[in-house]
């Protein structure tokens, strides 16, 4: 959590999280008493967990595949590549076929793959 804020250079105006009773003085020693804890479940509605635990499964689905990792940064690579595939160049249904980064309204230079290597390898 403070390796997010500090990449973030700011603390979180709020955290929603399931009900782990650790999360409660994890977030305050992080961020401190400004930022708000929503304690939540899947399906809960508004502030419910479901985009992160999504999310979680599909890195799970994509890792277990790939378990021959011979060292961290072979895994690192590997998991920072699939971060700008999810973020940049895979369009999600639930942000109407658009990119998060498209959403935050991050403009990237390139859309794919390939123009991604093509600019960096030519």
């Amino acid at each position: 959590m403070e390796a997010a804020a500090n990449q973030a250079d700011k603390a979180p105006k709020r955290v929603i999280t399931d009900k782990l009773a650790s999360y409660i003085d994890g977030i305050e020693l992080a961020f401190g008493a400004d930022t708000k804890h929503i304690q939540s479940s899947p399906f809960a509605g508004k502030d419910d967990t479901n985009i992160i635990e999504r999310f979680q499964g599909t890195i799970k689905d994509r890792t277990k595949v790939v378990r021959g990792f011979k060292t961290l940064a072979t895994a690192t690579l590997i998991l920072k590549g699939f971060l700008i595939h999810y973020n940049f160049f895979r369009l999600h249904i639930s942000l109407s076929d658009r990119t998060p980064a498209e959403v935050a309204g991050i403009k990237s230079p390139v859309k794919n793959w390939t123009e991604l290597v093509r600019k960096v390898g030519g």
